[in-house]
């Protein structure tokens, strides 16, 4: 904490939505906190140069935040009767940063298996929601906030669909007051139609020597197409007022289907990019494709 306070005198670059965070921070724990508690009054901050996301660059604005909200920004605009005036003179402020793919606060040390909470087991785990599993007092919340990023996507790994992305805010005692969305995204780990060849004792892992036991391509492809139809089936029935053996892996799937919430699939060759897109529009989901190392090839 001191060294941030010391980088707000110096002049140093504040990410928008942390600068409530920063002027009015309490005592840093060991994991260096910033945890605020609600505000009490306006604050206005004064004089900065505002970098904003849509309106430009401001020279000598202000920001006024009540309620722990942004409710106005600009050159010439009128500070709430009360408010707290902080004098930010000489000071650069930027919007804070989103990581759209994070592992913050499920991993802390990857050598250390018990300290990581990022795999689950089986193929298919869309019900799984990586918000419960975040740890409040992981070490790199605090080292990706003072890096400027204010929101992570955290998100699960592992099988063929691995559960739900969480948006957090890297702000929080708790899981429960980070946690900004617990179901924002549904993550899709798209085959790969040319796997590495592991050779050495054990094999690929859980499909024998050698990856000899592995499903084909295909078959992969058809398994997370028979998910997804399962899915559908099984809201169809619940929609039709049947009687079913309630699932929360496929009423974990409803908003993905229903659009509300995107498909995140991981793939980097060309054929896995050609073929989820495809899929994708076969399904009628909203596709978002993670890696794409080959995208501009496609």
């Amino acid at each position: 904490m001191r060294r941030i306070l010391r980088r707000l005198r110096a002049g140093a670059v504040l990410p928008l939505g942390a600068a409530l965070a920063v002027v009015t921070a309490v005592p840093a724990e060991a994991q260096v906190r910033m945890t605020v508690p609600p505000q009490s009054q306006p604050i206005a901050l004064q004089g900065a140069t505002l970098h904003t996301v849509s309106g430009g660059v401001i020279e000598n604005g202000t920001i006024v935040f009540e309620n722990g909200v942004i409710t106005a920004i600009g050159a010439d605009i009128d500070v709430p009767a009360g408010a707290q005036i902080v004098d930010a003179t000489g000071k650069h402020i930027y919007p804070g940063l989103v990581d759209a793919y994070s592992q913050v606060g499920i991993s802390e040390i990857g050598a250390v298996g018990v300290s990581n909470d990022t795999n689950e087991l089986g193929l298919f785990n869309p019900n799984i929601r990586a918000e419960v599993a975040v740890n409040g007092e992981s070490r790199h919340i605090g080292t990706t906030r003072t890096a400027g990023v204010l929101v992570t996507l955290t998100t699960p790994g592992g099988g063929l669909i691995s559960g739900l992305s969480s948006a957090m805010n890297m702000e929080g005692w708790t899981w429960e007051e980070m946690s900004l969305k617990g179901a924002a995204a549904l993550n899709v780990n798209w085959p790969n139609p040319n796997p590495p060849r592991f050779r050495g004792f054990g094999g690929f892992p859980g499909f024998g020597n050698n990856g000899a036991d592995r499903p084909s391509y295909e078959e992969q492809v058809q398994q997370i197409k028979g998910f997804f139809a399962d899915a559908r089936a099984y809201r169809g029935a619940v929609e039709a007022g049947e009687r079913v053996r309630s699932d929360s892996r496929y009423e974990a799937m409803f908003p993905a289907l229903d659009g509300d919430i995107p498909v995140v699939v991981a793939a980097d060759g060309i054929a896995q990019i050609n073929d989820a897109i495809t899929w994708a529009e076969e399904e009628g989901v909203r596709l978002v494709i993670r890696g794409g190392r080959d995208a501009i090839h496609v």
